[in-house]
């Protein structure tokens, strides 16, 4: 924009079956950079691609792959939700019976059954959302891209939406969700990528599972023995240990099942175990230390 560069150097992968949470303040470049993974907007210089597109070179191609919801978009208010839905499909090149699949589809999975004779000037927020995002996915896109689709909506409707993300992710979409308010993206995101005048500031896996594999084990104990934490350095798997008064956390690479030999380890090795679960940050936290990092 004039004066102003939006987006710097930045650069990342998207993944199926995700969900990114992409914040930052207000005026960091979030929809900039969702308007240009959309292929609406072209960056003025470097590549974005989605799978073997270019969002320049074949941003048609890229639209098929694709959800976009904004966050001011429209509904067509004189029309019925059943009608909103026909018309996208339509928009998509979608008719006779793969309209009507796609069409039940997306009524099923957005509970959308009751809204359908009803006109789209006369939903809530939270009912035009979710038919927002009903459209945004019609034409069953690899990729949903959704900016502040939170905003303005009351406790139910959130929970509704953290809901359907869950379930997007589960069906293999990859998601990435904007928002400037954490607490939003806390129920459904697994990896938080954060924007700050234009720049990443931090991009990293939410959840007790890094991409590396490494977990965060917190044990609570009865007692605490003298050299505990060498005892468990000493281990191969087990770095980063923390111990305060009776609580012990470290970081370990293994799956359940080593997980579970771990513990018995630990118990036959004298250690009186209260407490033994995974943690992971929270998206508060990680923010909070990618702030102190910069």
């Amino acid at each position: 924009y004039p004066r102003k560069r939006a987006l710097d150097n930045v650069s990342f992968d998207l993944f199926p079956a995700s969900v990114t949470a992409l914040v930052g303040p207000n005026g960091s470049g979030k929809t900039t950079l969702l308007r240009c993974l959309a292929a609406l907007d072209h960056p003025f210089s470097g590549h974005i691609r989605v799978g073997k597109y270019d969002t320049v070179d074949d941003p048609r191609a890229c639209h098929s792959l694709i959800g976009y919801l904004s966050d001011s978009f429209s509904l067509y208010d004189s029309l019925t939700v059943h009608q909103c839905l026909k018309h996208q499909g339509s928009i998509y090149g979608l008719s006779g019976d793969q309209q009507k699949a796609a069409t039940d589809e997306v009524i099923a999975n957005l509970d959308l059954v009751s809204l359908l004779p009803q006109r789209a000037g006369n939903l809530s927020r939270g009912q035009r959302q979710r038919v927002g995002v009903g459209l945004s996915i019609i034409h069953k896109p690899k990729i949903l891209l959704l900016d502040e689709p939170a905003s303005g909506l009351d406790p139910e409707a959130r929970s509704d939406l953290s809901g359907l993300l869950v379930k997007l992710r589960q069906a293999g979409l990859c998601v990435i969700v904007s928002s400037h308010i954490l607490a939003e993206l806390e129920d459904y995101s697994d990896r938080m990528l954060t924007l700050r005048d234009g720049k990443i500031l931090g991009d990293e896996s939410v959840g007790s599972i890094e991409r590396d594999g490494t977990i965060k084990i917190r044990m609570e104990l009865l007692h605490v023995a003298e050299g505990l934490e060498q005892t468990l350095l000493n281990h191969a798997h087990i770095s980063n240990v923390e111990i305060k008064d009776n609580a012990v956390s470290f970081s370990y690479i293994g799956n359940p099942e080593a997980r579970s030999g771990l513990l018995k380890q630990l118990i036959e090795a004298g250690l009186m175990v209260i407490e033994f679960s995974t943690e992971g940050a929270s998206l508060e936290d990680i923010y909070r230390r990618q702030i102190m990092k910069k």
